[in-house]
Parts: C-alpha cells; sequence; structure tokens
C-alpha cells in the first residue's frame, strides 16, 4: 500500500506544560489489501495520514503492585 500525499495540515499549540503538535497529510491509497476472503485492489482511494507525537512533561506516576 502506498500513500500520495496531496495536502498537508500542520498545528502548534504552547499552552506551558501543554504544546502539542499535529500533522495532517491528505492523499490518495493506491495497492493491494487483503483479508480472509481474498484480496482488493485499491486505486486512487482518498484518506489521510496523522502524526500526532505524544510529549510527557509531567513524571509519570509509579506503578505500584
Amino acid at each position: 500500500m502506498s500513500f500520495t500525499p496531496f495536502h498537508h495540515r500542520a498545528a502548534h499549540t504552547d499552552a506551558g506544560l501543554i504544546a502539542p503538535r499535529t500533522g495532517r497529510r491528505f492523499g490518495h491509497h493506491d495497492g493491494r489489501v487483503r483479508d480472509h476472503d481474498g484480496e482488493i485492489t485499491v486505486e486512487h482511494l482518498r484518506g489521510r495520514a496523522e502524526d500526532i507525537p505524544v510529549r510527557r512533561c509531567l513524571p509519570r506516576p509509579e506503578r505500584r503492585g
């Protein structure tokens, strides 16, 4: 499966301890999808891919148990 982007949308919010960055690419998927019943060919199917990294600014709570 391949993805060919045609638009990129990025956002960044800086609110002190919380500063998420997100990126979305909109484009077309091409390739083959296989399941238990067989395989289908996908051509020029519109979709998106997202990049949402998670950054922890606060210490993680200790695990008990």
